[in-house]
């Protein structure tokens, strides 16, 4: 009995080398990621590498920064579901390669909640970037299993918001990214004139002339002064921010969301490599996550849910870099991931063999042990 439970013991551990080979989820728990378990979930993508203790305590005050800026309009998780959807703590589900996301209409009641009653302030930093983006989630319930929603969510929703995620165009009408190659957005109006009172910091008018007046003291003085420092680069400048403020929306196309390629992004660098030592750095960092193509406007289609890993190529925005920079991607090959799979199985067959063979006294004893036959004591 003993020896079988030896071999028992062989098995699960054999079997557990097997299952664990290749593992991407990492519990949430006891992590810089933690808060994000309140969405419903406990798995998010592991980390490929070490992370620098001051670059995980950063994270996780962003996270917590942002939670608590959604606290008057978010309820039942919705708000926090969706950031860490979109960055961070993506949720993880074994054997899936990219992650599961929420379902649109959570994304439609968070904008209603913390975007469209302006009580969320986080709103400048996702508003315009969601609009276009959850244009790509299922346009389901969680029962189909293709999506997730918060616990409670149903007691939460409202199905007029559901209105709000349509991926229509709507007339650009924010002055500093007019005349850029393109005339439309994913942002509905009133929401391009309540981004345009912070930029400008004056109420819009619809006066073309007084709109595109700003002072000295406004935050779009401040991006205007980074183009008149770098005129080379100025239309590229342009492009990049405000794809990522008014995403550009062409007829015909609405339900996609477009921002800036990653080619036009990455050659700002190639005709002002100063700007890599700026604050545009922070923009700069999006290049890396930019879709790739070229097109005669300029944008690119981003038909995918962000990977779970594109914030790690954001380092530039941190400032702070990863202890251990991440191995070169290889592609692993079907035959090694077989060889992972059924060496281990092919190795307790065999044990289970041995046994059998070993019990029925088929083996010689002198390489298995000794039979029961030489375990007698020796009669004289």
């Amino acid at each position: 009995m003993a020896s079988c439970h030896a071999w028992i013991s062989i098995f699960v551990l054999l079997a557990t080398f097997t299952l664990t080979f290749g593992q991407q989820c990492a519990p949430l728990k006891g992590t810089f990621r933690q808060q994000c378990a309140v969405t419903g979930y406990n798995q998010t993508f592991r980390i490929p590498y070490k992370m620098d203790p001051e670059a995980s305590e950063f994270i996780s005050d962003f996270i917590t920064e942002s939670f608590h800026e959604m606290e008057n309009c978010s309820v039942g998780a919705i708000g926090e579901t969706i950031i860490c959807s979109v960055i961070y703590a993506p949720r993880c589900i074994e054997g899936q390669s990219q992650p599961q996301v929420p379902c649109r209409r959570v994304c439609s009641e968070y904008l209603y909640r913390c975007v469209e009653s302006k009580e969320g302030n986080i709103f400048s930093l996702w508003g315009p970037y969601l609009y276009g983006l959850c244009t790509l989630l299922p346009n389901e319930t969680s029962s189909t299993g293709n999506c997730y929603e918060p616990p409670g969510f149903e007691q939460h929703f409202n199905s007029s918001a559901s209105d709000l995620i349509q991926g229509n165009c709507f007339p650009n009408i924010f002055p500093y990214c007019q005349n850029i190659s393109y005339n439309y957005t994913v942002m509905p109006t009133y929401m391009q004139i309540h981004l345009y009172e912070i930029f400008y910091d004056k109420n819009y008018t619809g006066n073309p002339v007084i709109d595109a007046q700003f002072s000295n003291t406004t935050y779009i003085h401040r991006y205007d002064l980074w183009l008149k420092k770098y005129p080379k680069c100025a239309q590229m400048l342009k492009m990049l921010f405000c794809s990522d403020r008014i995403p550009p929306c062409f007829l015909g196309e609405e339900s996609t969301l477009y921002t800036i390629c990653k080619s036009v992004c990455k050659s700002l660098l190639t005709v002002c490599p100063e700007l890599k030592d700026t604050y545009l750095k922070w923009y700069l960092g999006e290049c890396e996550i930019s879709p790739n193509g070229n097109t005669s406007h300029g944008f690119c289609k981003i038909t995918e849910w962000p990977n779970p890993h594109d914030w790690l190529n954001q380092e530039e925005y941190f400032g702070i870099k990863p202890t251990t920079k991440p191995p070169p991607k290889k592609s692993i090959g079907a035959g090694v991931i077989v060889a992972a799979v059924l060496v281990p199985i092919i190795v307790v067959l065999l044990l289970i063999v041995g046994v059998y063979l070993w019990r029925n006294r088929m083996l010689p004893w002198r390489y298995f042990g000794l039979k029961a036959d030489d375990r007698r004591d020796l009669v004289t």
